[in-house]
């Protein structure tokens, strides 16, 4: 399913997720 993502969203997701790898790395 493509759920559309408003940009505010989409960006603190895309932080979220660099957070998320630079954690794991």
């Amino acid at each position: 399913t493509n759920i559309p993502i408003d940009k505010e969203a989409e960006k603190k997701w895309m932080i979220k997720a660099e957070k998320t790898l630079f954690a794991i790395m």
